[in-house]
């Protein structure tokens, strides 16, 4: 493993971006409720884009805005389901996607960190739990939730913008920072290296607008990929010289295949959340009181500790 190039600089705090919808950057010091992600890990490098510019994400008050009748959360020691329509009434039906480590399949049956999780808030309200497996692009077009197959999507759905526009998202449960995958014989070692070379993104991820800004215009060739099994094929079958995907999958990735690495280099933090039917307040309130109470109480950090260990999130000071 390569060490990190002399001189690589410090992010500037003072240059902070702040990532909305379309690409649109907004400046500022804080992204106000997001959370950090803080691992312990060594990697082949650390750098960040030309500039020392860090990226963090924030969505802006008009896509988190509700509407002036949705229901005021109560306080966390308050959990009262109320009157919340359920598909199935008494069950809480979630329709998942399977993205390691978030939603594996073990056996056919969701297993994983979101599937506790949700699993956990469905006990909180004395609900029944139901798993289903979904089509992904059903996910993320919000097809299943507004045929009513479920009442919460799960499966490391990221907060964006174009989402925000079809469903709605809870509090983030989760939020990670965009990494590079390369092959272990690559001549790349931080995110510097990539222009002028094929680049493998995720679609619709937080950093693709950023990325492309910043590559793109240095020669770099860029292809999306609806997953991260894609992602990760499209590197190790020479179909790309590196991939950018979230720290958490690179990571168990590459930590179980020797013939990749990963590389510092790119401060993106993407924010993952459950989604709920678009205008479903009642149930995104009740949901965001119950992982609250779950945080408060320890429950999050010990499921964090099973399917992510390791890995610590901490709440962003307001």
């Amino acid at each position: 493993m390569r060490s990190a190039k002399p001189g690589s600089r410090p992010p500037d705090p003072t240059a902070v971006r702040l990532i909305a919808d379309g690409g649109q950057y907004l400046r500022g010091g804080k992204y106000s409720r997001a959370m950090v992600l803080r691992r312990c890990r060594s990697r082949r490098g650390s750098s960040v884009f030309p500039g020392g510019l860090a990226v963090a994400v924030l969505l802006t008050s008009a896509l988190t805005a509700c509407s002036a009748d949705e229901p005021v959360a109560a306080p966390v020691g308050e959990l009262r389901l109320g009157d919340v329509h359920l598909v199935t009434p008494g069950t809480l039906t979630v329709c998942v996607r399977e993205q390691s480590p978030f939603v594996l399949d073990q056996s056919g049956q969701p297993a994983g960190f979101d599937v506790d999780l949700t699993k956990h808030l469905a006990a909180m309200y004395d609900l029944d739990y139901q798993a289903v497996w979904a089509d992904p692009t059903d996910l993320e077009t919000a097809q299943s939730l507004n045929t009513r197959q479920c009442d919460v999507a799960a499966g490391a759905i990221p907060v964006s913008g174009r989402l925000h526009r079809i469903m709605d998202f809870t509090d983030p449960y989760f939020v990670s920072t965009q990494v590079v995958l390369v092959t272990a014989d690559s001549e790349v070692e931080h995110a510097d290296d990539l222009a002028g070379r094929t680049v493998a993104l995720l679609s619709d991820s937080v950093g693709e607008s950023y990325v492309r800004e910043q590559l793109e215009p240095r020669g770099a060739t860029i292809t999306s990929y609806p997953d991260t099994a894609a992602l990760i094929a499209a590197v190790t079958s020479g179909q790309a010289e590196a991939a950018i995907a979230d720290d958490v999958r690179l990571d168990a990735y590459a930590a179980h295949h020797p013939e990749v690495a990963v590389v510092d280099g790119i401060n993106v933090f993407q924010r993952y959340a459950l989604a709920t039917r678009d205008k479903h307040y009642d149930l995104t309130a009740a949901l965001d009181r119950a992982l609250a109470r779950m945080r408060a109480e320890g429950e999050y950090d010990q499921l964090l500790a099973t399917w992510l260990p390791g890995v610590q999130q901490e709440e962003e000071p307001r």
